[in-house]
């Protein structure tokens, strides 16, 4: 009889699913998971097979981008895949994703699952997937809606991994890293980042969750920082230092596009996908979890030099003259914003700059708490090589405020409510321009349509001072 309503519940899901993916609804992919329990309760059971190796990516930031790098690694590698790349990361999510993965009768169409998961919702995630790796990224303040404090949400990670999951963390995170006291050591790999040029002593940013030891309390000192409390720290009171990372991210070569990865004494050249810091981070953590899988190094340098980040997260667009660059920041999270500014503030060049940052959600019911806009760097902005900043969304009010806290002047920036109306703030005609449009989770194709109505207006604007150039010549 259970065997009959298993059957029963993935038929009406898969049925959903197809009507789903015939009406391009991917912001409802949790509901044939939800179809699936109506019909069996306990759904999946036993009945539901998982695919032969199963991944499972949390973390507060960077786990949809390294579960889509992942996803598009193993598929070039020529492994069958499922993955919810899509960031469906909550518990009817997941299940769908599995019910996708797999025949009418449970049995896995895949070799492989890379499944990012909820970070408040590991233990669940776990009973469910029985992961044999699972990886996270790093721990970091969210918004006080969603995540509180990484202290808590690291608790919740460490107390429903399984005794078998293999660990993949990050060395330099001295949150994360000190997750799963229980697990043995060897069933841990670190990863880290050498030091860079760019690694100070003293934090720069508003946020820093590991400013004292979390055994004995005294300050801690850092001998590196990369951003907020990523770095190398160490406790001079009671002897706490960083883990030693096994594999360690080295020598970035940003005009060649190169970093080289050190595994004890062999070092190993790979094209580097993305040359801001978070996502050399983000690469050597999934190299980290390819070596331990045992995938050949080798294997592993070829299937990244066919990579690139999925353009919902990062996308370049020439325009005559000029470039337009969209690039994701996770709304309500003062970390991911400040990445984001930190990092067109070093880019060179002159800047014009849009940035989305309300949560979709949010335009509904405006209710959300704004803490996290205050905890944000925006002072990163207040740069001469940015020449204005447009900021829309029911929020404008707030970030005006916030803008002007950081002391950028009045004259540089446009709060606006309507997202549609920002390029009509920004000016044309100057070469060699850059242009970026920094949006929330759920904004991207908004994004993309501002970067399409940008590059007509610089287009247009390029060619009339062409023609009227040649009009003056002919005067003349």
């Amino acid at each position: 009889m259970s065997k009959v309503r298993f059957i029963t519940a993935m038929a009406a899901a898969k049925a959903a699913q197809n009507v789903l993916i015939a009406a391009k609804k991917n912001a409802a992919w949790h509901l044939p998971g939800r179809v699936a329990k109506k019909i069996m309760p306990d759904f999946p059971g036993e009945e539901l097979q998982r695919p032969k190796t199963v991944i499972a990516v949390t973390g507060t930031d960077g786990k949809t981008t390294v579960c889509n790098m992942l996803c598009d690694l193993f598929t070039s590698m020529g492994y069958r895949v499922v993955c919810n790349n899509m960031g469906f990361n909550a518990l009817d999510g997941i299940k769908s994703m599995l019910i996708y993965g797999s025949t009418v009768t449970g049995k896995p169409k895949a070799d492989i699952g890379v499944f990012e998961i909820d970070e408040r919702r590991t233990r669940q995630m776990c009973e469910l997937l029985h992961p044999q790796y699972l990886m996270v990224t790093g721990l970091f303040r969210d918004s006080v809606n969603n995540n509180a404090h990484p202290d808590y949400i690291a608790s919740i990670v460490s107390s429903g991994i399984p005794a078998e999951t293999q660990l993949i963390l990050n060395a330099d995170d001295l949150i994360s890293s000190r997750i799963a006291p229980q697990v043995p050591r060897e069933q841990k790999h670190f990863f880290g980042l050498d030091r860079l040029e760019s690694d100070v002593t003293r934090c720069v940013n508003l946020v820093n969750d590991a400013r004292v030891c979390p055994v004995c309390q005294a300050p801690l000192v850092y001998d590196t920082i990369k951003y907020h409390h990523i770095g190398r720290a160490r406790c001079e009171k009671c002897g706490l230092v960083s883990e030693t990372p096994d594999v360690l991210g080295r020598q970035p070569d940003l005009p060649n596009k190169t970093l080289t990865i050190r595994e004890g004494e062999t070092e190993t050249v790979y094209p580097l996908v993305n040359d801001s810091i978070f996502n050399m981070y983000n690469e050597t953590a999934i190299i980290t979890l390819l070596r331990a899988m045992g995938i050949a190094r080798e294997q592993i340098a070829e299937a990244f030099s066919r990579l690139k980040v999925t353009e919902t997260r990062y996308s370049r667009t020439e325009a005559g003259s000029c470039e337009i660059v969209t690039q994701l920041a996770k709304g309500k999270n003062s970390v991911a914003c400040s990445r984001a500014f930190e990092y067109i503030k070093n880019l060179p060049g002159e800047k014009q700059l849009i940035i989305m940052l309300d949560d979709v959600f949010d335009r509904a019911s405006s209710s959300e708490d704004t803490a996290w806009v205050f905890d944000t760097d925006f002072e990163f902005l207040n740069d001469p090589h940015i020449h204005k900043i447009v900021i829309a969304g029911v929020r404008q009010r707030e970030y005006r405020f916030r803008l002007l806290m950081a002391g950028i002047p009045e004259e540089k920036f446009a709060c606006i409510d309507d997202e549609q109306q920002t390029p009509d703030c920004l000016s044309y005609g100057e070469p060699e321009m850059h242009y970026y449009v920094i949006h929330e989770i759920w904004h991207a194709k908004v994004a993309f349509g501002l970067r399409d109505k940008i590059r007509e207006r610089i287009l247009a604007a390029e060619s009339g001072g062409a023609a009227a150039e040649k009009e003056e010549a002919a005067v003349r």
